[in-house]
């Protein structure tokens, strides 16, 4: 189960992420008359969030083998 701090931990990602990917989305919209320019995006943060889970940085700490 994820006590708060890992709740805090994936809600700032989440903002971060979301950030990231209005700022890439603004920069589609920047360039939309730009001959050649291909729009870009970022990998969901579901995708995001379970790379980052893999690598310790949000496993909840049960899945860690801390008790909770």
């Amino acid at each position: 189960m994820l006590n708060s701090i890992d709740i805090l931990k994936m809600a700032s990602a989440m903002a971060r992420h979301a950030a990231d990917r209005h700022q890439v989305i603004s920069q589609n919209i920047a360039n939309a008359d730009t001959a050649g320019y291909k729009a870009k995006d970022l990998q969901s943060f579901a995708d995001s969030y379970a790379r980052m889970a893999a690598r310790d940085d949000l496993k909840p700490h049960g899945a860690q083998g801390r008790d909770p």
